[in-house]
C-alpha cells in the first residue's frame, strides 16, 4: 500500500524537476494503480465488518457455511467500496464462518463466526 506522504512527495520532486534549469515546459506523468482490498471482522456476536475496496464494475457477496466455495445466488450484496457493517440475520446460508467472494475473483475472505452467533 502506497502512503499518500510518499505520493506527495514524488509529486513535488517531480514538479521541482520541472522548474530546476529547464528552458521550455514539458508534461510529466505519474501513474497510481490502487488494487483490491478487504478486511472480516466479527462486530460482537450479532454482525461482520467489511472494510473494502473494489475493483471497477466488481461487486462482491457474503454468505454463511461450513466451507466457502461459490457463493450463492442470493448471498448478501456489496457493490462499491467502503466501510460496512452488515448484521449477521441479513447473510444467507448456514455453516460456522462467513465468506466473501468478488464476482472478477479478485478478492476473497473469510471470517469464523462466534459460537452464540445467530
Amino acid at each position: 500500500m502506497v502512503k499518500m506522504g510518499r505520493v506527495l512527495a514524488v509529486a513535488i520532486f517531480l514538479n521541482g524537476l520541472g522548474a530546476q534549469g529547464a528552458t521550455g515546459s514539458g508534461t510529466v506523468g505519474i501513474s497510481v494503480v490502487v488494487r483490491p482490498e478487504v478486511a472480516l471482522t466479527m462486530q460482537g456476536v450479532s454482525a461482520v465488518g467489511v472494510k473494502i475496496r473494489l475493483a471497477r464494475a466488481s461487486q462482491t457477496r457474503l454468505w454463511k457455511a461450513d466451507v466457502c466455495a461459490a457463493p450463492p445466488a442470493g448471498g448478501y450484496v456489496i457493490a462499491k467500496s467502503g466501510s460496512y457493517a452488515v448484521p449477521l440475520t441479513a447473510i444467507e446460508g448456514q455453516g460456522n464462518r462467513v465468506c466473501l467472494a468478488a464476482s472478477d475473483g479478485s478478492l476473497t475472505a473469510t471470517v469464523p463466526l462466534p459460537p452464540s452467533a445467530p
